[in-house]
């Protein structure tokens, strides 16, 4: 019989106190809608090679590992369980945040100081069937969020995908009752990050240059379409460089560097922004081998009002402190089109790793379970 997917979870997520505390009561999961979701166990199998003393096949297949990884895409809401996901991804929250007017909160999310703390999580899906006691469950305990990648187009809502890593994986023996054991409702789609809501994103102003709004001032950049990119990379990438001999999984997941990139594609207003990439300034015509570096900011919002302001909408700010521009693709004439140019950028590394990247996350739940107090 085909089963319908739509009865299904394709991430229900917890936050762990450590590692090795996997996360068991269902209440404590955060369930959210996604549009596409693989996500779950992985195995990986060796090959016996040809040997001498027989036919001239090979002589078979073995396990060597098991682990839990995967992805999912959907519709980034930001009323309350982004919040959980950006500290799940940026390693931390700041322990002070903004308690505003009508129940209106504002958290900052960023790198997290001692990266042998970055937190763990436990992930689960549910596989609907529509025979009762053939659901099956399944878990990613010692989990972490590997990369998040939030595409937002030009009058269309935000899309973002996000991977994850575990040391531990399996299924549930009776998951009958996991749908109604997770008890946390969806968020709907009044939060989600709308392009016509947003902000164009912003260049800091360098000093002495024009971008494109005038010299030494911000340059909000007309903008078809962007990406933003934070990728964290662990030791149990690939699995094999944590697996240890005695066990069939890897044995640790310790963050070794993460990185922050964007992608813009710049609707052309002139040519100041080109050369000031390429030749340091926006009246320059020969190259120079000076990096074009400043602050960027990208501002989402929902069409949702936080709280109960009649105002403040639910807005998430992402602003990666200092950043080296480039224009890789140059400058491209399309027949029958308009002028377009791709921008992207990396963020680099500060005096501190809080430095580095933020989300501040502005709606109206408080996030004191990740110890943040208002003020």
């Amino acid at each position: 019989m085909t089963q319908s997917t739509s009865q299904g979870v394709g991430l229900a997520f917890a936050i762990q106190a450590a590692k090795g505390s996997i996360v068991t009561n269902g209440a404590s999961f955060h369930k959210i809608r996604v549009n596409n979701a693989n996500l779950g166990a992985q195995q990986g199998i060796g090959r016996f090679p040809i040997e001498v003393g027989g036919t001239y096949h090979p002589g078979g297949s073995f396990k060597q590992w098991y682990a839990g990884a995967g992805n999912v895409t959907w519709a980034p809401r930001l009323e309350s369980d982004i919040g959980y996901l950006l500290y799940m991804l940026m390693g931390s929250a700041a322990s002070a945040g903004s308690a505003l007017a009508d129940g209106v909160y504002q958290t900052t999310f960023r790198p997290r100081t001692d990266f042998c703390n970055h937190p763990w999580m436990t992930a689960r899906r549910f596989i609907p069937n529509c025979t009762p006691g053939l659901e099956q469950g399944e878990y990613l305990g010692d989990a972490k969020v590997s990369a998040m990648q939030l595409t937002l187009g030009a009058g269309d809502p935000a899309a973002m995908a996000m991977s994850f890593l575990s040391l531990d994986t399996g299924s549930a023996s009776d998951a009958s009752d996991w749908d109604t054991a997770m008890t946390a409702n969806y968020e709907d789609t009044d939060s989600v990050i709308l392009a016509s809501a947003s902000s164009s994103p912003i260049f800091k102003a360098v000093s002495g240059i024009d971008l494109g709004d005038g010299v030494g001032v911000d340059f909000s950049v007309p903008t078809i379409g962007l990406q933003l990119v934070i990728a964290n990379q662990f030791s149990a990438d690939g699995i094999r460089p944590e697996l240890v001999v005695g066990s069939q999984q890897p044995d640790d997941a310790v963050l070794l560097g993460q990185t922050a990139t964007f992608q813009i594609t710049y609707k052309w207003k002139d040519p100041k922004l080109y050369r000031a990439i390429y030749n340091y300034g926006h009246a320059s015509y020969a190259w120079s081998p000076t990096i074009l570096k400043t602050q960027v900011e990208f501002e989402m919002k929902s069409p949702q009002l936080a709280g109960t302001s009649a105002t403040q909408y639910e807005t998430l700010k992402f602003t990666l402190a200092r950043c080296g521009l480039e224009c890789p693709q140059g400058i491209t004439l399309m027949g029958g089109g308009f002028l377009t140019m791709i921008v992207t950028g990396q963020a680099e590394t500060l005096q501190t790793a809080e430095e580095y990247a933020t989300a501040v996350l502005t709606n109206g739940k408080n996030y004191t379970d990740l110890s943040v107090t208002y003020t």
